[in-house]
């Protein structure tokens, strides 16, 4: 069995073309919706196309020992960079095909009331509720403004904020950033995180790559592993396997070294 990453895969009239992180982000579309609406189009940082290249490929190999198991032939898997990123395009095919709306970017402007990230404390936190979210969340988050007595939550309940319309409308999302703020700003990330998750409110810490390495609960499962490289010997923590079988002291961690698109 084999397992091939490209940028377009192996057939095609771009099947023998050149790419970079920015152009396989292009061809697949998701540079189309990062950054800001009135600006050039920005990539997602990190090298995201070849990482989620490089996932997919993970997958396909699983699956194809898994068929070889059960049928003892091996296969070539074919897995192209630019089909990867257009699963990563969240609702913008789906909009496309039922209202005809192209999406657009949006920066960090929530797209709606109780949708985006906010400041608070000690840095960002996260939020989905409404639409996006449900419509449970959205109650119970005015719910909890009111009952800690924010200033001006009131106005929340008020009959034009049930709405999807209206809380769409960009009046509506800076006045609720100005009435979560003031209580946000009160209040770290972790306690809001806390008091969400009881209010089943999906409310989660933008956290720091330092503060991910010294979550509790992750280094409570030991998900973090110091790993040496053997060609230079440095050491890093590295993300174990997100599984654990049966007996915890038998996990079975692997590390897999960063490759390019273009190897097999």
């Amino acid at each position: 069995m084999q397992v091939t990453l490209s940028p377009s895969g192996l057939e095609g009239p771009a099947a023998a073309w050149a790419s970079t992180d920015l152009t396989r982000l292009a061809a697949g579309g998701l540079l189309w919706l990062g950054g800001y609406p009135d600006r050039e189009p920005v990539a997602a940082y990190g090298g995201q196309s070849t990482s989620a290249t490089a996932l997919f490929g993970v997958v396909g190999a699983l699956l194809g020992l898994i068929d070889k198991e059960r049928h003892g032939a091996g296969h070539m898997i074919d897995v192209s960079s630019q089909e990867v990123i257009t699963q990563a395009l969240e609702t913008a095919l789906a909009e496309y095909e039922l209202t005809d709306t192209i999406r657009q970017r949006v920066g960090d402007m929530p797209r709606e009331a109780g949708t985006g990230i906010y400041p608070c404390a000690d840095g960002h936190v996260s939020m989905v509720a409404g639409r996006l979210g449900t419509a449970q969340a959205w109650r119970r988050l005015r719910e909890w403004l009111v009952e800690t007595g924010t200033p001006d939550a009131d106005e929340l309940w008020a009959e034009d904020w049930e709405k999807l319309s209206f809380r769409q409308r960009p009046e509506s999302v800076r006045r609720f950033s100005e009435l979560f703020g003031a209580f946000a700003s009160l209040r770290t990330k972790s306690e809001l995180y806390r008091e969400a998750q009881a209010r089943s409110i999906a409310l989660a810490p933008v956290n720091t790559p330092a503060e991910v390495l010294v979550d509790p609960q992750l280094t409570s499962r030991a998900f973090f592993r110091e790993i040496a490289n053997h060609e230079s010997g440095a050491v890093a923590n590295v993300p174990s396997a997100p599984y654990r079988f049966g007996d915890h002291e038998s996990t079975a961690v692997a590390a897999v070294q960063p490759t390019t698109p273009t190897s097999t």
